[in-house]
């Protein structure tokens, strides 16, 4: 999945260097059109109030796969390394991308620059406690210091987190997500229901009300009112409820991270064999992050959330060898599991899954199936660093193809994409 999103970030790169890519759009579905309840006017002043950009640094690029982009990056070579894309035809953008890369020398004022345009949106939660008293981050404006909490959240596993968070803010969401220690990306765009981690959660059916009102609360920013709903129903043996705890003291929401606390409450809602719990434990003791550091761990733990149809446990073990700790069922290869987890809705499977048909690998080439596969992404991908990466990636798979063969790529993708929502 890292492979993924860093090769996201190659095309994110090209963009903000402002060079052209070739093609039309393959749209799949109509785009949405709603606006930020701020100006491109007013995102550049807020930018360039952090003294790292000026006004000049700001050009326009006209990108073939999501239209008017405003680019904003240090014209000078010894300039910070940070940009902002502002993507929209009109007065007010549809997305607004901060990227922040590395070195990070110059963090705290990287994230003031990112304050400044969240502030925007209106006033954000209160910063987690321990970005607050931390002497680096102590004197930067709150939003800022929300900022760096958000990114700070994001950042469990590092270093090659894949981590997604998302934030609503009177109505817009504020997505974190990167490729640590190289860069990290902060998205604004109109909140459609964009999920993440924790949010809409496996089974939202299956959710108590209290479970329910936690996710939303997490999803506002609100971690101290989040715990509260859920200590009761963890003591009652919630395996939704432990998890979620899991991931609060796991990624610090309530101030210090707690990596021993947070072991614990997966260990007690994976005795049930709850996917997200059994994965979360699988990548503790994969990354060496934390208590649980035993290598032989990692492969037992992750065949039981893939046997759950985690498509996150699938997807990293279709790139593992085996060995003494794994063996694949009988019939089933690397090719088999990323499909599973292609049709249990995760974009970086549909996206290698895309990638194996074009090439061939590990299976016979076929180009329609190439297509549907990457049209399938496209309508998957949602606002963040894979914005542009998914529709390149549909444009590239759809050239040199006949008429019939992308009009049964749009049948197979549509097929496809029912089953997947169903």
């Amino acid at each position: 999945m890292t492979s993924s999103i860093a090769t996201a970030w190659h095309r994110l790169a090209a963009i903000v260097l402002a060079i052209p890519l070739l093609g039309p759009l393959p749209a799949l579905a109509q785009e949405e059109t709603s606006l930020l309840p701020f100006t491109a006017d007013q995102a550049i002043a807020a930018a360039t109030a952090s003294g790292l950009l000026d006004g000049a640094d700001f050009q326009a690029v006209d990108d073939p796969y999501v239209g008017p982009i405003v680019v904003g990056r240090p014209a000078a070579e010894d300039g910070v390394a940070v940009s902002v894309l502002l993507m929209g035809p009109g007065e007010s953008p549809y997305q607004v991308q901060i990227v922040l890369q590395k070195p990070w020398g110059d963090l705290a004022a990287k994230m003031t620059l990112a304050g400044n345009i969240l502030a925007l949106v209106g006033a954000m939660p209160e910063p987690n406690p321990a970005v607050a008293a931390a002497e680096k981050f102590s004197g930067l404006p709150r939003q800022a210091q929300w900022a760096v909490g958000l990114l700070t959240e994001a950042w469990a596993g590092w270093p090659g987190s894949t981590v997604r968070q998302v934030r609503v803010v009177d109505g817009v969401a504020i997505i974190a997500e990167g490729y640590p220690p190289d860069y990290w990306v902060l998205t604004l765009a109109p909140d459609r229901g964009y999920a993440d981690a924790t949010w809409p959660g496996l089974d939202p059916a299956a959710d108590t009300p209290a479970v329910a009102q936690a996710r939303l609360a997490i999803r506002s920013g609100d971690y101290t009112g989040a715990h509260a709903l859920l200590r009761d129903p963890a003591l009652e043996d919630d395996a939704a409820a432990q998890s979620l705890l899991g991931d609060m003291f796991r990624f610090g929401r309530l101030g210090q991270a707690d990596q021993q606390i947070a072991a614990n409450y997966y260990l007690r809602a994976g005795r049930v064999r709850y996917p997200p719990a059994v994965y979360a434990l699988a990548t503790m003791a994969n990354e060496g992050y934390g208590v649980l550091t035993l290598d032989a761990l990692r492969y037992p733990l992750l065949i039981i959330a893939a046997e759950n149809d985690s498509a996150d446990a699938l997807f990293m073990l279709s790139d593992k060898e085996e060995g003494v700790f794994f063996q694949r069922p009988e019939g089933v290869g690397p090719v088999e599991q990323v499909e599973m987890a292609a049709r249990l809705g995760l974009l970086a499977a549909q996206v290698d899954l895309a990638s194996r048909y074009a090439r061939g690998e590990g299976i016979d080439p076929d180009p329609v199936a190439a297509y549907a596969w990457a049209l399938v992404a496209l309508d998957n991908t949602e606002p963040g660093v894979d914005w542009i990466r998914s529709r390149e990636l549909a444009d590239t798979y759809s050239q040199g193809l006949t008429g019939k063969q992308r009009a049964d790529a749009h049948e197979l993708a549509a097929r496809l994409i029912a089953e997947i929502d169903g």
